[in-house]
């Protein structure tokens, strides 16, 4: 991740996450994970990780063109209240 910046993506409480710029030390600290295995992680399907992602529901950082998953991130975001419900046809929350 050398001469990129970074941000992290975290929930504040309402409904979209925000970001927020990393310092070196945390982005050597994080865990970061696919796609595939955010979803194997939280035990779901990657198709959900995929649509919680596109609802701007789960905190994420995009590297490049990439997105990836911080576990630490995540479990925060469970502890917050994250949901890992698929509702059918429901647009987000506003």
């Amino acid at each position: 991740m050398s001469g990129s910046i970074a941000k992290s993506v975290t929930n504040t409480g309402g409904n979209r996450p925000t970001e927020k710029s990393l310092s070196t030390k945390e982005e050597q600290r994080m865990e970061l994970l696919t796609t595939q295995q955010a979803a194997e992680f939280l035990g779901v399907s990657p198709r959900l990780v995929s649509t919680l992602l596109r609802r701007q529901e789960v905190p994420s950082l995009k590297i490049g063109g990439l997105r990836r998953f911080d576990k630490a991130a995540l479990l925060e975001w469970l502890r917050r209240g994250g949901s890992l419900r698929q509702e059918s046809g429901a647009p987000p929350a506003q």
